[in-house]
């Protein structure tokens, strides 16, 4: 038994790691170009595809990521943590759901990175590893999931809450016009969603994420034009027959054309007119408005949960937003200037892995 980090520049090991993508189920994040995507956007992250190898075949494979900034930001306002799927709410393993193999990465982590970090954090991916992970480490669930089955037009269309019907039909009386969009359409793009991002209080990406995410295929952007005027964006990884909602932003002034549902429902269009048969919404929490928006276009409701080996802290960590330590940074986020934060929110966002 071998393990391994994964070069997808290595033609031995890219052959390996193609066959094992074609013999077991994964995510998106798992393949080559996702590994190349992260390392080519989040250049001061260390990125590692960890991989039992027995016999020239590959086992397992679990993605992690080392997040760390100074050591001021780290130990005052950051955690330093590594933590699977950096930069996307859920990814763990993929490959032979055999508890020794995935002791046999833990431990290798724990042995080799746990000196400088608070902890190892597991984003629940692939449900079948749950079991798995919860006999080594510490379960968490601070979050939930939705995920919309895809059957087909007419089906889905009944599926959607009457008011959210009424407010697609709404968009489409007052103008507005969904179409997909590309790294054409980038400087829009980026406009849109860094703004959203003040507003929210959260650090931005860096406009080459986006560069980075169509140059190598890894899905597909639908906006919501007003006048000829970007207005919405939503954004989703592709791969097999799933759609996973990455990025969702609206300009906060034209709401009132409710926009925002105007582009999910053609993106919902296109996954069931190109025979995909999930769609992911993502991350939510129970409480909070995004929850009954995201519910309300027939979607089910899934566990989100978050497993945690710790290392040089004795509890658990919060991401809870009415954390003071929290509420205080994004108030603060709130009220830089744009110019600003474009600059800074990369910088910022990196230090965080979310």
């Amino acid at each position: 038994m071998q393990i391994i980090n994964l070069d997808q520049n290595n033609e031995t090991i890219l052959d390996l790691w193609e066959n094992f993508l074609d013999n077991h189920p994964h995510l998106i994040i798992h393949t080559p170009k996702y590994k190349e995507f992260l390392e080519k956007t989040f250049k001061k992250t260390q990125i590692q595809y960890l991989a039992v190898i027995i016999d020239d075949e590959i086992k397992i494979i679990l993605p992690i990521s080392m997040i760390s900034h100074s050591d001021f930001i780290s130990n005052i306002l950051l955690d330093k943590k590594i933590v699977s799927s950096a930069f996307l709410e859920y990814g763990s393993f993929a490959g032979e759901e055999n508890q020794v193999y995935v002791d046999e990465i833990l431990n290798h982590i724990h042995l080799n990175y746990s000196k400088g970090y608070n902890y190892l954090e597991i984003r629940q991916g692939l449900a079948n590893f749950n079991k798995l992970l919860e006999k080594k480490l510490i379960k968490k669930t601070e979050y939930k999931r939705f995920e919309l089955k895809l059957i087909d037009i007419e089906t889905n269309w009944r599926l959607i809450q009457k008011e959210k019907r009424k407010a697609i039909k709404k968009a489409q009386k007052e103008g507005i016009i969904v179409k997909e969009i590309n790294n054409q359409n980038l400087d829009e793009m980026y406009h849109i969603y860094a703004k959203n991002m003040k507003q929210f209080g959260s650090p931005c990406f860096p406009k080459f994420y986006f560069e980075n995410f169509f140059n190598l295929g890894l899905g597909k952007a639908f906006g919501a034009y007003y006048n000829k005027k970007l207005v919405s964006l939503l954004i989703g990884l592709t791969h097999k027959q799933t759609i996973h909602l990455i990025i969702a932003v609206s300009d906060q002034n034209y709401l009132w054309s409710r926009c925002n549902d105007a582009v999910h429902w053609q993106f919902i269009r296109y996954a069931i007119t190109h025979n995909y048969k999930i769609m992911d919404f993502g991350r939510v929490r129970p409480d909070s408005g995004q929850f009954s928006y995201k519910k309300k276009y027939g979607c089910e409701l899934k566990d989100l949960d978050h497993f945690y080996d710790l290392y040089n802290i004795d509890h658990l960590p919060s991401e809870d937003p009415s954390n003071p330590k929290f509420k205080l940074l994004t108030n603060v986020w709130k009220t830089l200037p744009l110019t600003i934060t474009k600059k800074l929110g990369p910088w910022a966002r990196e230090g965080t892995g979310k």
